[in-house]
């Protein structure tokens, strides 16, 4: 029976007849780790390499998009090359059709058991935020998205934590669409209410809820109506952190749990070196993986500065405008070239006092007396007239008034003149 999805090699039933369980003749069903409405999580012995692994088997009484979600599992967890990831070993399918997934095994339990006794601990909270964002940062560079992570989904054990459980995981070449929301309500990012897939940015907010959780004992956003969890959801209503986490790491956590992805750290990998570094975290506008293209926002420009009227290359503005955290409308979101983008070399040179400002000051000083501005008139006229004169020059000059003659009066003479004249 063919369930869809890729081939997979035929293997016998599990078989029950043995003094062991086994599936495949090869791997004995030791205890049950977990199980659900998928299936169920085995302890197993392989027989023929010699070691502990994890089978996971689905029910057979699932649609054929279950037996898709498996493979889309192991195909995400395969691309991810780290010790904080759990290792996908082989995917294959029993003779009657029914898929199953051999995982490497890990002693201990799920973050979710251990948060049952409480808050961790300032050493195990430090460790989680280095695993479980490690994690994240090694799947986000092979381009795949967990869209899942839930204290569930972490395994927890003396040596840290791994993540596991990529059933719903976004791959980058996944050319599939969703129309149902995926995901536990309680630790999934906002946006996908709404219906998206998701984005590096999302896996950050359920991570930064998971974190959040380990530190207070509580969910942040667990209300008594599902209706008011969405809505504490939406407004990124979580009860503050306890003075003991850091505060490098409440101030990123803070804004790894923003409403609006583009408010939110970039990807796990930016959260991280931002807690390590301590420094403060600029949050990148680019959203990653099947996400909504968010512009940048508005840049603040000093008051004394003009852009110039230019618009500058895609890459020179993703290079200098600045975020703007409290997010405007997408439809009136714009660029603006900040001050310092600004060449100050190619300003112009301050010109001085223009020939009118004499004038300005004058009439400033003076108040603008009737009898005063009259006077100015004239002077002004005079002025006019000996130079029409000067450059006409006559008929027939006299030396001796040429001789004897001086240059007319500078305009801040003259309006020194009937200042005294004034008083």
């Amino acid at each position: 029976m063919n369930r869809g999805g890729a081939d997979f090699p035929a293997v016998p039933l599990v078989r029950t007849d043995l003094a062991e369980p086994t599936v495949a003749d090869r791997y004995e069903l030791r205890s049950v780790l977990g199980s659900g409405g998928m299936g169920t999580v085995w302890e197993a012995y392989d027989i023929r390499l010699g070691r502990t692994v994890a089978l996971k088997v689905l029910r057979d009484d699932l649609p054929p998009s279950a037996t898709m979600q498996l493979e889309r599992e192991a195909r995400a967890a395969a691309r991810i090359t780290d010790p904080r990831v759990v290792t996908v070993l082989d995917l294959a399918r029993t003779a009657d059709g029914n898929p199953y997934l051999v995982l490497e095994y890990h002693e201990g339990r799920t973050l979710a058991d251990e948060l049952r006794e409480g808050p961790l601990p300032p050493d195990r909270l430090e460790r989680l935020v280095d695993d479980l964002l490690g994690a994240l940062a090694a799947a986000h560079r092979c381009g795949v998205l967990h869209r899942d992570v839930k204290p569930a989904n972490v395994l927890s054990g003396h040596d840290g934590f791994r993540v596991t459980d990529f059933g719903l995981a976004s791959l980058d070449d996944d050319q599939s669409t969703e129309t149902d929301i995926m995901g536990t309500l309680v630790y999934v990012a906002p946006e996908r209410l709404d219906g998206a897939r998701g984005s590096t940015c999302s896996d950050v907010f359920s991570a930064a809820v998971v974190i959040h959780e380990a530190a207070t004992g509580v969910q942040p956003f667990r209300r008594g109506q599902p209706v008011e969890s969405i809505a504490a959801l939406r407004t990124a209503d979580a009860p503050p952190l306890p003075d003991s986490v850091p505060e490098r790491l409440r101030a990123v956590l803070e804004q790894a749990l923003s409403p609006d992805p583009a408010a939110r750290p970039e990807d796990a990998n930016a959260v991280l070196a931002a807690i390590r570094s301590g420094a403060p975290l600029a949050a990148d506008p680019t959203v990653r993986l099947d996400a909504t293209s968010v512009l940048p926002g508005v840049a603040p420009v000093r008051p004394d500065v003009t852009p110039p009227d230019v618009t500058p290359p895609d890459a020179a503005r993703a290079d200098t405008a600045q975020h703007d955290t409290a997010q405007p409308d997408l439809a009136e979101r714009t660029v603006a070239v900040p001050a310092a983008a600004v060449p100050v070399a190619d300003a112009p040179a301050d010109p001085g006092p223009g020939p009118l400002e004499g004038v300005r000051r004058f009439l400033d000083r003076h108040g603008r007396r009737p009898e005063v501005i009259i006077g100015l008139v004239a002077a002004i006229l005079l002025l006019l007239l000996l130079l029409t004169v000067s450059l006409d020059g006559g008929d027939d000059p006299d030396p001796a008034v040429d001789a004897g003659s001086v240059a007319p009066a500078s305009l801040d003479d003259t309006l020194d003149r009937i200042e005294e004249l004034g008083r």
